[in-house]
């Protein structure tokens, strides 16, 4: 069995469950979309298209596997949507992020409605913010700055 696609797959994500797998397809002069297939036929189930500039950092399920959520930048960007029914839940803007050798991924709390960013370069400085996926707003941030 084979899938094809307009442009490059950039990043992909299984579904706790391991019965979806999250796509991110597209380069910088296609528009980017993020697809969900179903992991046994790799049919496309739903497809969420964003713009073109962002680049994928990270890319994560919720644990109750309602949502994905998508960790870009340029411009810096939480953006995440409903897995059944397509609908954006929160595009949460961002504070520039560490340039893109900074090391930075996105986690969800158990819960499901809050994800936790993690950005770091080695020796210099560790961030860790959390935002609540349901209003789109950021929740609180600290930063240890880097030891040798």
């Amino acid at each position: 069995m084979s899938v094809r696609f307009p442009s490059p797959i950039n990043d992909a994500v299984w579904l706790p469950c391991n019965k979806f797998i999250a796509i991110v397809w597209g380069r910088s002069e296609d528009v980017r979309s993020v697809g969900i297939l179903d992991a046994a036929t790799l049919r496309q189930l739903n497809t969420f298209p964003m713009d073109a500039s962002n680049w994928t950092r990270s890319l994560t399920f919720s644990p109750d596997t309602h949502s994905l959520t998508w960790l870009g930048w340029h411009p810096d960007k939480i953006i995440s949507w409903d897995v059944q029914t397509g609908v954006l839940l929160s595009v949460i803007s961002l504070e520039l992020l560490p340039s893109p050798e900074h090391y930075s991924e996105i986690t969800y709390s158990t819960c499901g409605t809050i994800v936790g960013l993690f950005s770091y370069k080695a020796d210099i400085a560790t961030t860790i913010s959390t935002y609540s996926i349901l209003s789109g707003t950021h929740i609180y941030s600290h930063s240890v700055e880097g030891g040798g």
